[in-house]
Protein backbone atom coordinates (compact mmCIF):
# COMPACT_ATOMS: atom_id res chain seq x y z
CA UNK A 1 0.00 0.00 0.00
CA UNK A 2 1.68 3.72 -1.57
CA UNK A 3 1.03 5.59 1.72
CA UNK A 4 2.66 9.31 1.25
CA UNK A 5 1.56 10.38 4.63
CA UNK A 6 3.27 7.85 6.12
CA UNK A 7 6.31 8.12 4.52
CA UNK A 8 5.96 11.43 5.24
CA UNK A 9 5.19 11.34 8.69
CA UNK A 10 8.35 8.94 8.86
CA UNK A 11 10.76 11.64 7.05
CA UNK A 12 9.68 14.11 9.50
CA UNK A 13 10.38 12.33 12.58
CA UNK A 14 14.11 12.00 11.64
CA UNK A 15 14.92 15.18 13.38
CA UNK A 16 11.99 17.31 14.55
CA UNK A 17 11.75 20.80 12.45
CA UNK A 18 10.57 23.60 13.38
CA UNK A 19 7.43 24.47 10.76
CA UNK A 20 6.95 28.77 10.41
CA UNK A 21 3.69 28.91 10.26
CA UNK A 22 2.31 33.09 8.96
CA UNK A 23 -1.25 33.47 9.79
CA UNK A 24 -0.86 31.72 13.71
CA UNK A 25 -5.01 32.91 14.57
CA UNK A 26 -6.48 30.56 11.96
CA UNK A 27 -8.57 28.59 14.12
CA UNK A 28 -7.55 25.46 11.07
CA UNK A 29 -4.07 26.33 11.93
CA UNK A 30 -4.64 26.16 15.21
CA UNK A 31 -6.37 22.62 15.08
CA UNK A 32 -3.64 21.28 13.05
CA UNK A 33 -1.11 22.43 15.03
CA UNK A 34 -2.79 20.78 18.00
CA UNK A 35 -2.84 17.49 16.31
CA UNK A 36 0.85 17.48 14.71
CA UNK A 37 2.58 18.58 18.35
CA UNK A 38 0.18 15.48 20.27
CA UNK A 39 2.23 13.53 17.75
CA UNK A 40 5.71 14.84 17.76
CA UNK A 41 5.93 15.60 14.24
CA UNK A 42 7.18 18.88 14.37
CA UNK A 43 7.29 21.82 16.41
CA UNK A 44 5.74 25.15 15.01
CA UNK A 45 6.38 28.96 15.11
CA UNK A 46 3.12 30.67 15.05
CA UNK A 47 2.66 34.60 13.52
CA UNK A 48 0.24 37.07 15.08
CA UNK A 49 -1.26 38.63 17.99
CA UNK A 50 -0.37 36.35 20.87
CA UNK A 51 -3.42 37.40 23.14
CA UNK A 52 -5.79 36.84 20.13
CA UNK A 53 -4.41 33.64 19.40
CA UNK A 54 -3.92 32.21 23.07
CA UNK A 55 -8.31 33.47 23.21
CA UNK A 56 -9.08 31.09 20.35
CA UNK A 57 -6.64 27.77 21.90
CA UNK A 58 -8.94 28.47 24.81
CA UNK A 59 -12.00 28.76 23.30
CA UNK A 60 -11.56 25.96 20.70
CA UNK A 61 -9.50 23.88 23.17
CA UNK A 62 -6.74 23.44 21.10
CA UNK A 63 -3.53 23.03 23.02
CA UNK A 64 -0.22 24.38 21.57
CA UNK A 65 2.08 23.69 24.39
CA UNK A 66 5.33 25.65 24.96
CA UNK A 67 4.58 27.23 21.17
CA UNK A 68 6.48 30.49 20.43
CA UNK A 69 4.31 33.23 19.06
CA UNK A 70 5.59 36.41 17.30
CA UNK A 71 3.66 39.46 16.18
CA UNK A 72 5.23 40.89 12.72
CA UNK A 73 4.20 44.35 13.82
CA UNK A 74 5.72 44.87 17.57
CA UNK A 75 8.72 42.16 17.95
CA UNK A 76 12.05 42.96 18.51
CA UNK A 77 13.10 41.32 15.21
CA UNK A 78 11.50 43.78 12.97
CA UNK A 79 14.49 46.14 13.09
CA UNK A 80 16.82 43.11 12.63
CA UNK A 81 14.45 41.35 10.14
CA UNK A 82 14.26 45.08 7.95
CA UNK A 83 18.38 45.33 7.55
CA UNK A 84 18.12 41.70 5.97
CA UNK A 85 15.25 42.36 3.81
CA UNK A 86 16.65 45.76 2.77
CA UNK A 87 20.05 43.99 1.77
CA UNK A 88 18.63 41.02 -0.36
CA UNK A 89 16.79 43.84 -2.36
CA UNK A 90 18.14 46.87 -2.40
CA UNK A 91 19.65 45.84 -5.85
CA UNK A 92 16.48 45.93 -6.60
CA UNK A 93 15.53 49.71 -5.62
CA UNK A 94 14.26 48.50 -2.16
CA UNK A 95 14.85 51.33 0.79
CA UNK A 96 15.05 50.25 4.31
CA UNK A 97 12.22 52.58 5.12
CA UNK A 98 10.79 49.83 2.65
CA UNK A 99 11.78 47.37 3.90
CA UNK A 100 10.40 48.48 7.39
CA UNK A 101 6.95 48.50 6.39
CA UNK A 102 7.21 45.39 4.50
CA UNK A 103 8.41 43.56 7.29
CA UNK A 104 5.02 44.25 9.46
CA UNK A 105 3.46 41.60 7.04
CA UNK A 106 3.44 38.29 8.70
CA UNK A 107 4.65 36.46 5.21
CA UNK A 108 7.54 38.45 5.05
CA UNK A 109 8.54 38.24 8.42
CA UNK A 110 8.28 34.55 7.81
CA UNK A 111 10.44 34.50 5.26
CA UNK A 112 13.34 36.34 6.94
CA UNK A 113 12.70 34.47 9.74
CA UNK A 114 13.52 31.14 7.30
CA UNK A 115 16.47 32.47 6.06
CA UNK A 116 17.93 33.57 9.00
CA UNK A 117 17.54 30.21 10.17
CA UNK A 118 15.09 30.29 13.00
CA UNK A 119 12.90 27.23 11.56
CA UNK A 120 13.30 24.84 8.87
CA UNK A 121 10.26 25.70 6.23
CA UNK A 122 7.34 27.96 6.35
CA UNK A 123 3.46 26.66 5.87
CA UNK A 124 0.94 29.70 4.91
CA UNK A 125 -1.63 30.76 2.93
CA UNK A 126 -4.80 29.72 4.65
CA UNK A 127 -6.13 33.51 4.63
CA UNK A 128 -3.67 35.18 1.71
CA UNK A 129 -3.76 34.24 -1.73
CA UNK A 130 -0.63 32.10 -2.91
CA UNK A 131 0.30 34.97 -5.01
CA UNK A 132 0.58 37.19 -1.47
CA UNK A 133 2.76 34.55 0.38
CA UNK A 134 5.40 33.32 -2.97
CA UNK A 135 6.40 36.73 -3.90
CA UNK A 136 8.28 37.36 -0.25
CA UNK A 137 9.27 33.81 -0.55
CA UNK A 138 10.97 34.51 -3.94
CA UNK A 139 12.30 37.45 -2.96
CA UNK A 140 13.52 36.35 0.05
CA UNK A 141 14.35 33.00 -0.03
CA UNK A 142 14.62 32.17 -3.59
CA UNK A 143 15.36 29.06 -5.70
CA UNK A 144 17.38 26.04 -4.40
CA UNK A 145 19.85 27.03 -7.64
CA UNK A 146 20.36 30.07 -9.44
CA UNK A 147 18.69 30.11 -12.64
CA UNK A 148 16.70 27.14 -11.56
CA UNK A 149 12.66 27.15 -11.30
CA UNK A 150 10.58 27.27 -8.59
CA UNK A 151 7.92 25.07 -9.20
CA UNK A 152 4.50 23.54 -7.94
CA UNK A 153 2.94 19.75 -7.44
CA UNK A 154 -0.62 19.01 -6.37
CA UNK A 155 -0.49 15.29 -5.01
CA UNK A 156 -3.89 12.82 -4.99
CA UNK A 157 -3.41 10.22 -2.47
CA UNK A 158 -5.55 7.73 -4.54
CA UNK A 159 -5.80 4.91 -1.64
CA UNK A 160 -8.81 3.08 -3.50
CA UNK A 161 -6.24 1.84 -6.49
CA UNK A 162 -3.50 2.14 -3.96
CA UNK A 163 -0.75 4.84 -6.08
CA UNK A 164 -0.06 8.18 -5.27
CA UNK A 165 -0.47 10.72 -8.57
CA UNK A 166 1.58 14.16 -8.55
CA UNK A 167 0.85 16.98 -11.16
CA UNK A 168 1.98 20.54 -11.82
CA UNK A 169 2.80 23.63 -12.35
CA UNK A 170 -0.75 24.62 -11.44
CA UNK A 171 0.03 27.70 -9.15
CA UNK A 172 3.63 29.61 -10.08
CA UNK A 173 4.79 29.11 -13.70
CA UNK A 174 2.07 30.32 -15.74
CA UNK A 175 3.21 29.69 -19.51
CA UNK A 176 6.57 27.57 -19.18
CA UNK A 177 8.87 27.21 -21.69
CA UNK A 178 9.50 23.68 -23.16
CA UNK A 179 12.77 24.03 -21.03
CA UNK A 180 10.74 25.06 -17.83
CA UNK A 181 8.29 22.46 -18.46
CA UNK A 182 10.89 19.81 -18.42
CA UNK A 183 12.13 21.45 -15.43
CA UNK A 184 8.63 21.00 -14.01
CA UNK A 185 8.76 16.75 -14.76
CA UNK A 186 12.19 16.68 -12.67
CA UNK A 187 11.11 18.46 -9.74
CA UNK A 188 7.88 16.61 -8.89
CA UNK A 189 10.10 13.04 -10.08
CA UNK A 190 12.78 13.88 -7.48
CA UNK A 191 10.16 14.94 -5.01
CA UNK A 192 8.59 11.19 -5.17
CA UNK A 193 11.56 9.45 -5.11
CA UNK A 194 12.31 11.46 -1.98
CA UNK A 195 9.69 9.79 -0.77
CA UNK A 196 11.09 6.69 -2.05
CA UNK A 197 8.26 6.10 -5.02
CA UNK A 198 9.19 5.65 -8.05
CA UNK A 199 8.55 8.28 -10.90
CA UNK A 200 6.87 7.64 -14.14
CA UNK A 201 6.48 10.60 -16.03
CA UNK A 202 4.13 11.89 -18.84
CA UNK A 203 3.57 14.68 -20.35
CA UNK A 204 -0.26 15.86 -20.93
CA UNK A 205 -2.28 16.85 -23.61
CA UNK A 206 -5.08 16.49 -26.05
CA UNK A 207 -3.39 14.26 -28.35
CA UNK A 208 -1.81 10.63 -27.63
CA UNK A 209 1.32 9.56 -29.36
CA UNK A 210 0.76 12.33 -32.20
CA UNK A 211 -3.18 11.38 -32.59
CA UNK A 212 -4.00 14.87 -33.04
CA UNK A 213 -1.44 17.39 -35.01
CA UNK A 214 -1.52 20.82 -34.30
CA UNK A 215 1.40 23.79 -33.65
CA UNK A 216 0.94 23.54 -29.68
CA UNK A 217 2.13 20.29 -29.39
CA UNK A 218 5.44 21.39 -30.45
CA UNK A 219 6.32 22.91 -26.94
CA UNK A 220 4.79 20.03 -25.39
CA UNK A 221 7.14 17.27 -27.90
CA UNK A 222 10.19 19.44 -27.36
CA UNK A 223 9.74 19.27 -23.18
CA UNK A 224 9.59 15.26 -24.03
CA UNK A 225 12.91 15.60 -26.01
CA UNK A 226 14.73 17.61 -23.01
CA UNK A 227 13.38 15.34 -20.37
CA UNK A 228 14.49 11.80 -21.80
CA UNK A 229 17.40 13.84 -22.55
CA UNK A 230 18.45 15.24 -19.38
CA UNK A 231 17.45 12.48 -16.97
CA UNK A 232 17.02 9.53 -19.12
CA UNK A 233 17.19 6.96 -16.17
CA UNK A 234 13.66 8.65 -15.00
CA UNK A 235 11.08 6.46 -17.23
CA UNK A 236 9.35 9.16 -19.24
CA UNK A 237 6.91 8.69 -22.13
CA UNK A 238 8.16 8.97 -25.78
CA UNK A 239 5.45 10.98 -26.57
CA UNK A 240 2.68 13.29 -25.63
CA UNK A 241 -0.28 12.02 -23.80
CA UNK A 242 -4.15 11.95 -22.64
CA UNK A 243 -4.59 12.65 -19.13
CA UNK A 244 -6.90 8.84 -19.20
CA UNK A 245 -4.13 7.36 -21.24
CA UNK A 246 -1.50 8.31 -18.59
CA UNK A 247 -3.03 7.12 -15.80
CA UNK A 248 -5.58 3.86 -17.10
CA UNK A 249 -4.28 0.91 -18.35
CA UNK A 250 -7.26 -0.48 -20.14
CA UNK A 251 -7.35 3.79 -22.10
CA UNK A 252 -3.45 3.36 -22.72
CA UNK A 253 -4.08 -0.02 -24.33
CA UNK A 254 -6.82 1.31 -26.73
CA UNK A 255 -5.00 4.57 -27.35
CA UNK A 256 -1.26 3.79 -27.00
CA UNK A 257 -1.09 -0.14 -27.16
CA UNK A 258 2.80 0.02 -28.12
CA UNK A 259 3.98 2.18 -25.54
CA UNK A 260 6.91 0.70 -24.28
CA UNK A 261 7.42 3.26 -21.32
CA UNK A 262 4.15 4.00 -19.61
CA UNK A 263 1.18 1.88 -19.84
CA UNK A 264 -1.26 4.10 -17.72
CA UNK A 265 0.60 3.69 -14.70
CA UNK A 266 1.86 7.36 -14.98
CA UNK A 267 1.97 8.95 -11.48
CA UNK A 268 4.05 12.54 -12.38
CA UNK A 269 1.96 14.29 -14.76
CA UNK A 270 3.42 17.24 -16.32
CA UNK A 271 0.38 20.18 -17.82
CA UNK A 272 1.11 22.34 -20.57
CA UNK A 273 0.82 25.51 -18.24
CA UNK A 274 -1.19 27.19 -15.44
CA UNK A 275 -4.17 27.66 -16.93
CA UNK A 276 -5.26 24.01 -18.04
CA UNK A 277 -3.23 22.61 -14.16
CA UNK A 278 -5.23 25.17 -12.58
CA UNK A 279 -8.65 24.62 -13.39
CA UNK A 280 -8.22 20.79 -13.00
CA UNK A 281 -6.73 20.63 -9.86
CA UNK A 282 -9.42 23.01 -8.14
CA UNK A 283 -12.15 20.96 -10.21
CA UNK A 284 -10.44 17.16 -9.23
CA UNK A 285 -10.90 18.81 -5.58
CA UNK A 286 -14.49 19.46 -5.81
CA UNK A 287 -15.82 16.38 -7.48
CA UNK A 288 -13.20 13.86 -7.02
CA UNK A 289 -13.48 11.91 -3.62
CA UNK A 290 -9.73 12.05 -3.23
CA UNK A 291 -6.90 13.60 -0.93
CA UNK A 292 -5.08 15.99 -2.32
CA UNK A 293 -1.79 17.96 -0.85
CA UNK A 294 0.51 20.44 -2.35
CA UNK A 295 4.40 20.96 -1.98
CA UNK A 296 6.03 23.71 -3.86
CA UNK A 297 9.36 22.53 -5.12
CA UNK A 298 12.57 23.91 -6.25
CA UNK A 299 12.98 26.29 -3.22
CA UNK A 300 16.83 27.28 -1.18
CA UNK A 301 14.26 26.39 1.74
CA UNK A 302 10.76 24.61 1.67
CA UNK A 303 7.60 26.93 1.70
CA UNK A 304 4.55 25.23 1.33
CA UNK A 305 0.66 26.19 0.65
CA UNK A 306 -2.13 25.27 2.44
CA UNK A 307 -4.76 26.63 0.59
CA UNK A 308 -7.87 28.85 1.44
CA UNK A 309 -10.21 26.53 1.07
CA UNK A 310 -8.25 23.65 3.38
CA UNK A 311 -10.20 22.37 6.14
CA UNK A 312 -8.23 21.77 9.06
CA UNK A 313 -6.97 17.99 8.16
CA UNK A 314 -5.37 19.66 4.73
CA UNK A 315 -3.29 21.94 6.73
CA UNK A 316 -2.37 19.15 9.44
CA UNK A 317 -0.78 16.82 5.69
CA UNK A 318 1.20 20.40 4.94
CA UNK A 319 2.41 20.95 8.11
CA UNK A 320 4.12 17.19 8.19
CA UNK A 321 4.99 17.87 4.15
CA UNK A 322 6.52 20.87 5.05
CA UNK A 323 8.47 19.01 8.06
CA UNK A 324 9.21 16.66 5.69
CA UNK A 325 10.77 18.37 3.45
CA UNK A 326 12.79 20.18 5.53
CA UNK A 327 14.84 17.07 6.19
CA UNK A 328 15.34 16.36 2.42
CA UNK A 329 17.67 18.78 2.04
Amino acid sequence: MVDLLKLAKKKAMENEQVVIIPEGWDERVLKAVDAVLKEGLCKVILLGDEEEIRGKCKSGGFDIKDTEIYNPKTSELREKFAQVLFEKRKHKGMTLEKATELIGNENYFAMVMLDQGLGGSVAGSCICSTADLMRPALQVIGAREKGKLVTSASIMIDKENNRVISSGDDSIIIDPTPEQRADIGFEIANMLKGFGIEPKVAFLSHSTNGSGEHPILEPIRESIKIFREKWPKIPCAEMEMQADAAINPDACKKKWPDSKVIKGDANVLVFPNILVGNVVGHLMMQLVEREFVFMTLGMRKPVQVMGRSSPWERIYDVLILASAQANMG
